[in-house]
């Protein structure tokens, strides 16, 4: 994962044109019975409308055609819809090497991102809050289908981050050194110097996924460090 500031001002959530169609396939999959006709139908539409958008995004997922894995898929885990227990796509292991590469593309990012001044930062954080404000919707229906939680607490989670990088860009101007005078000695004073000690590796957990990575990530902007989440 490589952040960096021209990535940040280019972003926006890729999706697929009607998101309510998903929305709406999803609500039809929970509300359906699990080996009802109906059921497979809603889930599949739901479950083919989210794998466009990984194709879209790039990542390196398989589709999970099948409710079971398919023995020679070369991959080594499955993720599944907690709320049935059926699968949503296959992945695999990042290898050491890809980890290297992280770790590389995120110094290079770091570096990008200590150049920039304070404000251009702070804007930067509040054009993030605002994108995932004007997709909550979008975003909480992939929380539910990935986490099984209920579409309202996830809603409640995607509003707390937009809050967060709200709160946190306000926060960037006012994170300086500070320096004061040493009484006993006329002329001398001390000073303080805020410096990122560099990259930083995130570990997410399993049911606020969204809500730990933008928490992760506006402390690590907000001090300059660089963060490759796992």
């Amino acid at each position: 994962m490589r952040v960096s500031a021209v990535w940040l001002f280019q972003s926006s959530f890729i999706r697929f044109n009607n998101s309510t169609e998903f929305s709406k396939s999803v609500i039809r999959c929970r509300k359906s019975q699990m080996n009802s006709e109906s059921f497979q139908e809603c889930r599949k539409q739901a479950i083919e409308k989210l794998h466009k958008w990984l194709i879209h995004s790039q990542l390196p997922l398989k589709f999970a055609a099948a409710d079971t894995k398919d023995p020679s898929c070369n991959y080594d885990y499955t993720s599944y819809d907690p709320s049935t227990w059926l699968p949503l796509v296959h992945y695999k292991q990042t290898t050491y090497s890809q980890l290297d590469e992280m770790a590389i593309n995120a110094c290079k990012a770091q570096k990008q991102w200590i150049d920039l001044p304070l404000l251009e930062r702070a804007k930067i954080l509040r054009k993030v809050g605002d994108l995932v404000r004007a997709e909550t919707n979008w975003l909480a229906e992939l929380e539910t289908l990935d986490t099984g939680k209920p579409l309202w607490e996830a809603r409640a989670d995607i509003e707390a981050c937009a809050d967060s990088f709200e709160l946190f860009a306000g926060f960037i101007p006012s994170f300086v050194g500070t320096h004061s005078p040493v009484p006993p000695n006329p002329g001398s004073f001390y000073y303080t110097r805020r410096e990122p000690f560099g990259l930083c590796a995130g570990i997410g957990a399993w049911n606020f996924p969204f809500q730990v990575i933008t928490i992760i990530y506006d402390l690590i902007f907000l001090v300059v460090y660089c963060l490759s989440f796992l």
